[in-house]
């Protein structure tokens, strides 16, 4: 009988959704989930050296929430994904 009256467009039932599975890595969906709730990427994004035992480099990415004022930095580990993504929006990695 529940099913029958589930109503998918309802907004509780659209989150109660099962995860769809994403070709995307966990980093880049994290930064497009932050530009979709408003934030904005501060450039340039830079790309630092990582001192652990796996070296590499991260990017750190500076966000702006315009609504509030509030800064957050993002450090992910530098992928091909996300600099194509930012190459694509226009912004440069130092």
């Amino acid at each position: 009988m529940f099913n029958s009256i589930l109503v998918t467009d309802f907004r509780w039932n659209r989150l109660q959704e099962p995860a769809r599975p994403s070709n995307k890595s966990a980093d880049l969906m994290r930064l497009l989930s932050a530009l979709d709730t408003g934030w904005k990427i501060l450039s340039p994004v830079r790309a630092l050296d990582c001192n652990d035992t796996h070296g590499g480099q991260v990017l750190e990415i500076d966000l702006y929430q315009p609504a509030t004022g509030e800064l957050r930095q993002l450090l992910m580990s530098r992928q091909a994904s996300i600099e194509e993504f930012l190459s694509e929006e226009g912004l440069c990695v130092m």
